[in-house]
């Protein structure tokens, strides 16, 4: 409910203040002096876009501010999502700097115009003659259907149950992508594995193998080599053993004449073993060197194997292939898990969509269970606002495709006329018809839910007489649960509310000024007769007004 609104520097607005009260306000006024200002004022606070062309004083900041009491409204929820701190009374301003940037607030908190637009929908419904392109649209029919049924719990439970299925679809749609760019990429470090897998790596055998290499390409030299050196250690007369024998004879000898000689003679004997040992491992080395020309290319291609895949990876190891090899494993291992993370999405969109449906199609009995007395609640309304020949059906229909309304579309068929089958109401409505179908639509929703402040601007155009004072009757009970703002041209109207603002311009000074007042008893009984007979009423005009006024205060 709107409790306050403030409007400076708007248009022709210098400054406006109004406290609507909580039941049925009526705005009056001259043609021109400012009533759709006002609605041009209030519809910033619904998200609309700004133009610093609005400002009545380009050197001054515009400054559109309300106050809403929000207990009726259960918008906790709401303010959660957009990460809003809550308050039962909520301020919502919107400013327009005279360089034309514009900011919005709510609760003092900075807020993009989507966020207000999401909140002021909540909080203001304006409903103009213009409004047909709305009351024509299927989503808008749709709402009212449930609105109607009372569908809110389960529409609520099912668009919750809905969005986590489009999130979970967005999950596996993301993921699919990503598993298929990353196919063909996947194929080649699968190869990858594989051959290192094949080439049977272990760590330390490159080392091995070139030593191995080495010696089997000097193999000749090697033996030339250990040849010279057993024919210096064995030769019978000139060689090391032969000679070093010669001498421990000796030195054994000398011991024999002194124990003086005896470390002498230990010593030769055991060099003389150090180069029997020497020889003998001489002989072992070399038998193990051939010359095995297989051998050497055997060798020769495993080590360009492993050359070859080092250089493939960029490493410089074989225990850097083994890591790498183990680096593609679980990157094949996580491509597996990704498949099957896929496949536990696919399940889980099935069982999603399985719930949906069964959901969907509860909706789908309730509205069609409902659907017929809407129409004829429809009917029977229109028939007291003078259209005795109207007929309405409301058809619900059902779509392939799961979306947030469920697993149906919902028509409004409408005609004013006698013997004209109803047909989509942007053939067959005309503006007025359509306002007063709108007129009996929010009616029937007043009963039904807690609607945000209703602002009706002139949607009693081209209606009178007894009609106008049912239209006036309907305004006044909608308001006795919910607050209505309407701006009206008709006196039935205006004697039914429980605070009448007055419009006018003030041409007093340089300038021009939009103003708004609160008329008194008295000058209440003024404009009505004014309303009723024009700018100059005669008595009888002011008697009828006072009359009418009396009226509304006994009923």
């Amino acid at each position: 409910m709107l409790i306050h609104l403030s409007i400076r520097n708007y248009a022709l607005i210098e400054q406006l203040e109004m406290r609507p009260h909580r039941g049925l306000n009526v705005i009056t006024g001259e043609t021109g002096a400012g009533k759709s200002i006002m609605l041009g004022a209030i519809g910033l606070l619904l998200g609309e876009r700004a133009d610093k062309k609005a400002l009545m004083n380009e050197a001054e900041k515009c400054i559109v501010e309300a106050t809403f009491d929000l207990a009726p409204y259960q918008l906790e929820a709401l303010f959660e999502e957009h990460d809003l701190d809550y308050q039962a009374l909520t301020i919502v301003r919107r400013e327009i700097s005279p360089a034309g940037k514009s900011r919005a607030f709510v609760n003092d908190t900075p807020v993009t115009l989507e966020v207000l637009k999401a909140l002021g929908r909540r909080l203001i419904d304006i409903h103009s003659q213009h409004d047909h392109l709305l009351l024509g649209e299927g989503a808008y029919q749709l709402a009212l259907l449930d609105t109607f049924a009372g569908n809110g719990a389960l529409l609520d439970e099912y668009r919750r149950c809905f969005a986590h299925y489009r999130t979970t679809l967005q999950r596996y749609e993301v993921l699919k992508q990503q598993i298929e760019r990353q196919e063909q990429a996947l194929d080649y470090e699968r190869f990858l594995w594989q051959e290192l897998e094949k080439a049977q790596l272990e760590e330390g055998e490159q080392e091995q193998l070139e030593q191995r290499l080495e010696k089997l390409e000097h193999a000749e030299a090697i033996q030339q080599a250990a040849a010279e050196a057993m024919q210096a250690l064995e030769n019978e007369e000139y060689g090391a053993e032969s000679v070093l024998l010669t001498a421990v004879e000796a030195l054994k000898r000398l011991r024999s004449y002194s124990e003086d000689f005896g470390e002498l003679h230990e010593r030769a004997e055991s060099v003389l073993i150090e180069v029997r040992e020497l020889s003998r491992d001489i002989a072992d080395a070399v038998e193990e060197v051939e010359v095995n020309p297989r051998e050497v290319q055997r060798i020769q291609e495993r080590l360009d194997l492993l050359y070859s895949l080092q250089k493939k990876h960029k490493v410089n190891s074989e225990a850097e292939l083994l890591q790498r090899k183990e680096e593609l494993a679980r990157r094949i291992e996580q491509a597996s898990v990704s498949r099957e993370e896929l496949e536990a999405l696919e399940e889980d969109i099935k069982r999603q969509e399985k719930q949906l449906q069964e959901m969907a199609l509860t909706l789908r009995a309730r509205r069609r269970e409902h659907a017929p007395p809407l129409a004829e609640a429809l009917v029977n309304l229109l028939q007291e606002l003078a259209m005795p020949h109207a007929t309405v059906e409301v058809l619900v229909e059902p779509c392939e495709v799961l979306y947030e309304g469920g697993l149906d579309r919902v028509q409004l068929l409408f005609s004013a006329n006698k013997g004209i089958a109803p047909g989509p109401l942007k053939a067959v409505a005309s503006g007025g018809e359509f306002s007063r179908l709108m007129l009996a639509i929010k009616y029937l929703l007043a009963q039904k839910t807690a609607l945000p402040t209703l602002i009706l601007d002139e949607i009693d155009t081209g209606i009178s007489g007894e009609t106008a004072m049912k239209v006036a009757r309907m305004m006044a009970d909608m308001s006795k649960q919910h607050q209505l703002i309407a701006i009206t041209h008709l006196h039935q109207i205006a004697a039914l509310a429980d605070a009448h603002y007055y419009v006018y311009k003030d041409e007093a000074g340089s300038r021009t000024f939009s103003r708004l007042k609160l008329l008194s008893p008295e000058e209440r009984v003024h404009e009505i007769a004014q309303m009723i007979s024009g700018q100059q009423p005669s008595p009888s005009a002011l008697q009828s007004a006072r009359e009418l006024l009396a009226q509304s205060k006994r009923g």
